[in-house]
């Protein structure tokens, strides 16, 4: 079967279930991932297991962080942190700006808070400010939902970006910074198009005792904790998380390849004898040098100072490469230590960018290092 048609079906369960039959959406997801499993190629005995098993590991992965992510959301709401974080911006707007006031209020509380709570949290805000106002209904709603949605699909860590973000390897202080940056525009496009459609569509206001007050109190309780305290919740993660990102980049980059034309004592060290236990290592190498490198190392007893710096700058590029060319299986089968086989079983799909330019030089070295440990005399400069 057509994988897109196993999508299909997929999809088209899930809807089903929720939007017809009212199923809770978890047992929604369930059934339609044991139908997806049963359409998809594999042996018949694993295709239930596999499910459970996935869903096994997306929740090692995610489960914690959104547990926690649940419980700070809730701990917001519960003490008040949340309705201090939305007064404040409507203090600091003001009620003619009350529209960026709760679009950057939704923006802000769906980062650790679901978009559904969220939405209830403000509607009753958005009511009050209608009866105030007598206009905009329509308008408030939507910057709800326009500042809400965009940090809920972007930002971890809400599941959707962080199930992205873990499937697709994407580092979780990239994510939230990234995610950050696009939603803004994002939600400004949103905010824009909710005006038009506040101009287009008129969408009366129903009194509902349930949902607003026409008592709302717009002031700010003193029960309340204040507003930097209100955000900790918010900022204190994200900045943790981003200054992770940029320690390890700043880490990284300090860890590249550094040979230099004195750590080498034998420039006929990339030479490929046949009986060489880790010929291949050294064929590897070659192969991904430039054609002018490998012909001067063709003849290494003639090498001029500044052909030996082109060589080593050469050999450093191939070493920090971060593609996993240099990383073949069969061209380590010889001389990787027992550590370095349990990474080549595992295999390197987990590793960053920057792991695998650390791992592949370190798997290049150690297959040159035993090949002639006259040849190189490196130092430890990390």
């Amino acid at each position: 079967m057509s994988p897109l048609v196993i999508l299909a079906i997929g999809l088209a369960t899930v809807i089903v279930l929720i939007l017809v039959l009212r199923v809770h959406a978890f047992l929604a997801l369930i059934i339609a991932a044991m139908l997806v499993s049963l359409a998809a190629p594999g042996p018949i005995d694993m295709k239930i297991q596999r499910v459970a098993e996935a869903f096994g590991g997306a929740a090692a992965s995610i489960a914690i962080v959104i547990g926690l992510a649940a419980i700070i959301g809730e701990c917001m709401m519960v003490s008040g942190a949340a309705d201090r974080i939305v007064q404040s911006f409507l203090k600091l707007l003001g009620e003619k700006r009350a529209s960026w006031a709760l679009l950057g209020s939704g923006y802000v509380l769906s980062v650790p808070v679901f978009f559904d709570t969220v939405f209830y949290l403000l509607v009753p805000l958005a009511r009050s400010l209608y009866r105030r106002t007598n206009k905009n209904y329509l308008l408030y709603i939507l910057a709800i939902s326009a500042g809400g949605a965009v940090t809920h699909t972007l930002v971890p860590p809400t599941p959707g970006p962080l199930v992205m973000a873990s499937t697709l390897g994407v580092d979780i202080g990239v994510m939230i910074l990234v995610g950050a940056i696009v939603a803004v525009p994002s939600a400004i496009v949103g905010l824009a198009v909710s005006r038009l459609l506040d101009h287009w569509l008129d969408v009366p206001f129903r009194e509902d005792k349930i949902i607003g007050n026409e008592d709302d109190d717009q002031e700010i309780p003193d029960k309340f904790p204040p507003l930097w305290m209100s955000l900790m919740p918010v900022l204190l993660p994200v900045v943790l998380i981003s200054a992770n990102t940029a320690l390890s980049t700043i880490a990284n980059s300090e860890r590249a390849a550094r040979l230099a034309p004195t750590d080498v004592r034998n420039w006929a060290f990339l030479s490929v004898e046949d009986d060489a236990e880790n010929a291949l290592v050294t064929q590897r190498i070659l192969s991904l040098l430039p054609e002018d490198v490998q012909q001067l190392l063709a003849q290494p007893e003639s090498l001029t100072s500044e052909q030996q710096l082109r060589v080593i700058e050469a050999l450093n590029n191939v070493l920090g490469q971060k593609s996993p060319a240099l990383y073949d299986n069969a061209a380590f089968d010889t001389v990787l230590p027992k550590t370095w086989k349990v990474h080549q079983d595992l295999g390197d799909q987990n590793l960053s960018e920057s792991e695998r330019a650390r791992l592949n030089r370190l798997l290049a070295l150690d297959g040159l290092l035993q090949k002639d440990f006259k040849s190189l005399q490196l130092h430890d400069r990390e």
